[in-house]
């Protein structure tokens, strides 16, 4: 199987209509939201899109703060 991306493949946020007055998670529970649904849905592949990437310059583990970090390193061991 191919990895999957929370953002494109799970969310698809790219297809939803931006509502000027809809209320928007705070980055910090938006990342730890990416976080286990990365780490869920590609469990055991051994590859994913946002934590493993070898493209991104920015580490995803130290992109997130307190329990975020703690999650996005238990995630490496799930993948």
């Amino acid at each position: 199987m191919e990895p999957k991306h929370p953002e494109k493949d799970i969310f698809k946020s790219h297809l939803e209509e931006n509502k000027q007055g809809a209320a928007q998670l705070d980055s910090a529970k938006s990342n730890l939201a990416k976080t286990y649904v990365n780490a869920f849905v590609n469990a055991g592949l051994c590859n994913d899109l946002l934590i493993c990437n070898k493209q991104d310059s920015e580490d995803w583990v130290f992109k997130n703060k307190d329990a975020g970090q703690m999650a996005a390193a238990a995630s490496i061991g799930l993948l």
